[in-house]
């Protein structure tokens, strides 16, 4: 009986020592398991931090776009100024007729400056404004650019037919001179209004010449 139960004891001795062993042996494996899957595998990078290379020949501005600064408060607007703009010549011409210090005679110079820049249009006006502020001497005056041919055709048009009510030694002189320039475009309205009061010139006879002759035979 002794001895079947030391063999009892060692049968239980053995098989603890081996129960202890396969604890041992599972409780390492899941050890090693834990280690082996909570550490970061080397060859791969977090998806947040992964650098992506642009396509070949891509602009990497082009593909990114630029921050947008953050206000740091609610802007102003930008006040637009407009440019300003010169006056047309409507305005030119009221302001030389409105203009209190500008006698009539000034004032005729000042518009007879202003012609060329004005329009058609603006241009008859200013020449009718003329035409309404000249005496005989401003008359004189403008009748003379008209002869050399020195306005613009819509004002020349105006002050022709003003010039038509002048009194004769004004008038005719200035039709004469006209009449003597083939190219003048009042050549032949001139030589028509001439030819009615006087008749034609004898062949060879300039207009001027013979208009002055006429016009001394005239009773004063």
């Amino acid at each position: 009986m002794q001895i079947r139960s030391n063999d009892l004891n060692s049968s239980i001795t053995v098989k603890r020592s081996i129960l202890f062993l396969f604890v041992f042996v599972v409780c390492a494996a899941a050890l090693w398991v834990v280690l082996r899957t909570g550490q970061p595998r080397r060859d791969s990078a977090p998806a947040d931090v992964a650098k992506v290379d642009p396509p070949r020949g891509q602009d990497v501005s082009e593909s990114s776009p630029a921050p947008t600064p953050q206000a740091s408060g609610s802007l102003e607007p930008v006040p637009v100024v407009a440019p300003a703009t010169a006056p047309d010549g409507g305005e030119k011409i009221s302001a030389i007729i409105a203009n209190p210090s500008l006698d009539f005679p000034s004032a005729v110079v000042r518009l007879l400056e202003i012609l060329p820049g004005l329009t058609e249009t603006e241009q008859a006006e200013a020449a009718q404004h003329i035409a309404n502020l000249s005496d005989e001497k401003s008359a004189a005056q403008w009748s003379a650019m008209l002869v050399a041919n020195q306005l613009p055709p819509a004002a020349g048009e105006v002050l022709f037919n003003d010039l038509l009510n002048r009194p004769h030694d004004l008038t005719m002189p200035a039709l004469a001179a006209m009449a003597d320039q083939p190219f003048h475009p009042k050549t032949k309205d001139s030589i028509a209004i001439l030819d009615v009061l006087y008749g034609q010139p004898p062949q060879g006879r300039k207009w001027a010449a013979f208009v002055k002759e006429k016009l001394a035979e005239a009773p004063r």
